[in-house]
């Protein structure tokens, strides 16, 4: 802001300008685009990992520096995310680490993760789902290796 003083002495004058400048303080949470994200990964692709398979964004209103945000990850109680899963802390890209398998025993369907981001004092927080995309890895089997059956004779096929 800029205000014109003007200072009077009997009929002298004299003018004067006073500028204002308003900072910003770090007032604002910052919030997420939406509250969750998602996105699907197929199953065993380990073509070009580490590599990017969604980017979160949250905004921060203050003005200043004050309003820059760090992105971090946290995962469903699963040792494995950390190993699995990052996330650039300056872009809110989220890096897949390693393939992915959907099979049981160990495999899962879904992986849930929360983001979070933080101007330092205020923290705004989002979901996000990575989906596995099953694809046909395992042949079929015969649970023995031998199978006995009766059919009668002129059964309806």
């Amino acid at each position: 802001y800029e205000v014109l003083v003007v200072g009077e002495a009997g009929e002298e004058r004299a003018y004067g300008r006073v500028l204002i400048r308003v900072e910003d303080i770090n007032d604002m949470p910052p919030t997420f685009s939406r509250p969750m994200f998602e996105t699907q990964i197929t199953e065993e692709d380990d073509r070009h990992l580490p590599k990017a398979i969604l980017q979160v964004v949250a905004e921060d209103a203050d003005e200043s520096d004050e309003g820059r945000l760090v992105y971090t990850l946290v995962g469903d109680d699963d040792p494995d995310t950390n190993t699995t899963f990052s996330i650039s802390p300056s872009t809110g890209h989220i890096h897949l680490l390693r393939p992915l398998d959907r099979d049981a025993p160990s495999g899962r369907a879904r992986w849930k993760l929360w983001v979070t981001a933080t101007d330092g004092v205020h923290n705004a927080h989002a979901q996000v789902h990575v989906n596995v995309k099953d694809i046909n890895d395992n042949a079929p089997f015969f649970p023995h290796d031998v199978i006995d059956a009766t059919v009668l004779e002129n059964a309806a096929a």
